[in-house]
């Protein structure tokens, strides 16, 4: 029999008051709010949940439920995914064997594993250390996960990420979108080298289409070392992609048990474990033991749906003395775009404010961002290559979003269809 139940002071009760004529003895707030709570239930045979969500109720159906399990009785989380109206939907999967005996629903996190440091480990013949490990490798050092995920593992390479290639990039987006769009999954954790991690996580954030996270991470430390940070990022992730927390914060880094969002992240030393930084944006969390905590939440996010991605976008930056070859260049052969790395508030020389009026002309983007690890451009200054004189030689500013993932964003862009003022008007917001 369907059992409807409603929101009372903080927590859910069913309408009926006699729950258990309906199937249903308690149903309870775990963690969250709203429709971004996981609930838990105790259901009898032939029950489904109704559980209230914004625009309408909506129908859970239990994932691999067997009959007999739900003739026992058994505690179910459930999530609810980020459709809207009626059409959104909680979803769970039983598991046994829990530790009172009886079938429980843990969170199913999707594991997509490509290589990187924290799969890596010394090879005597070679005599270097390479990407070799997969992910049920890892996942043997952490038999705790079994505590509070389910864990669905998906072998997509063993490579480092400086041999990535945006085309793999944008494949791997597809796959984090497929799997997020699946009911039954809670969340999705990505191991990747930490060279490129920040771009294809900022990628994979903007085609991002779900509220459920999307969490990479990696190691600094090869697999086999003895001081190895792999087994303890990898279980601080799989803890994020598992808690309501997470919803809504899109594509992120978990690294050195701190969580960055993914536009403002940076590699900021070559080998320090602490390595990921998000400078004066600060982190979106952290993980205290198996405590998730939640400081801030992105505001600068937007997805886009596209089916190619644009590649022919390039970057530049200026140093001391460039005679800006590269750039008239890249200009006369057609580039889509280009990115340049300005000095300070987002200067240059003023040939450069030449050729981004030249490229303007033949309708090529030009973005323009700041050199520094830290700080936005703005058009304050003249003289003939300040950032005054490339605004108004059509130069789009990007605020303090920095080159790369200013140049990943010009790709999405450009794959959208978008250009001129619809440009301008996107990183505008998103890189205000």
């Amino acid at each position: 029999m369907p059992i409807a139940c409603s929101g009372v002071g903080g927590g859910i009760r069913p309408r009926s008051r006699n729950p258990l004529t309906l199937g249903l003895s308690h149903l309870d707030i775990v963690s969250g709010a709203g429709h971004d709570a996981i609930y838990t239930a105790r259901v009898a045979p032939t029950s489904m949940i109704f559980v209230p969500c914004e625009g309408g109720i909506s129908h859970n159906e239990i994932e691999n439920a067997k009959a007999e399990d739900l003739a026992a009785g058994c505690n179910v989380l459930l999530n609810v995914d980020d459709r809207q109206g009626a059409d959104r939907r909680l979803s769970g999967s039983l598991i046994k064997g829990a530790r009172n005996g009886k079938p429980r629903m843990k969170p199913k996190i999707v594991l997509l594993a490509t290589g990187g440091t924290i799969a890596s480990r010394h090879d005597p013949k070679l005599g270097s250390t390479v990407a070799s490990q997969h992910a049920d490798e890892l996942l043997k050092m952490l038999p705790q996960v079994a505590d509070f995920a389910e864990i669905e593992v998906y072998d997509l390479a063993t490579i480092p990420s400086y041999e990535m290639d945006l085309q793999f990039a944008f494949s791997l987006a597809g796959r984090i979108r497929d799997a997020l769009s699946r009911p039954a999954v809670a969340g999705v954790v990505v191991t990747h080298g930490t060279d490129t991690m920040e771009e294809t996580c900022y990628l994979a954030d903007l085609l991002l289409d779900s509220d459920k996270p999307a969490v990479f991470t990696g190691a600094q430390r090869a697999h086999d070392d003895p001081q190895s940070d792999g087994p303890r990022n990898l279980l601080n992730a799989l803890l994020v992609a598992a808690s309501p927390l997470a919803r809504g914060l899109g594509a992120m880094i978990c690294f050195n048990a701190t969580l960055h969002a993914a536009r403002d992240v940076t590699k900021v030393h070559a080998s320090a474990v602490e390595t990921f930084q998000s400078y004066e944006h600060g982190a979106l969390g952290e993980v205290d033991g198996n405590t998730v905590i939640i400081h801030r939440r992105p505001v600068l996010r937007r997805s886009f749906r596209i089916d190619r991605l644009e590649q022919n976008v390039e970057l530049f930056r200026l140093v001391l003395g460039m005679d800006l070859r590269g750039v008239e260049a890249a200009i006369e052969r057609g580039v889509a775009g280009l990115i340049i790395e300005g000095f300070g508030r987002g200067n240059g020389p003023s040939r450069l404010a030449e050729l981004v009026r030249r490229a303007t002309r033949k309708k090529i983007p030009v973005l323009v961002t700041s050199r520094c690890p830290a700080g936005r451009v703005q058009a304050i200054y003249g003289g003939g290559g300040g950032g005054r004189d490339l605004v108004d030689a059509g130069g789009i500013f990007t605020g303090d979003l920095k080159g790369p993932k200013a140049r990943l964003l010009l790709m999405v862009l450009l794959s959208g269809a978008e250009s001129g003022k619809s440009i301008a008007q996107s990183v505008a917001a998103l890189a205000p």
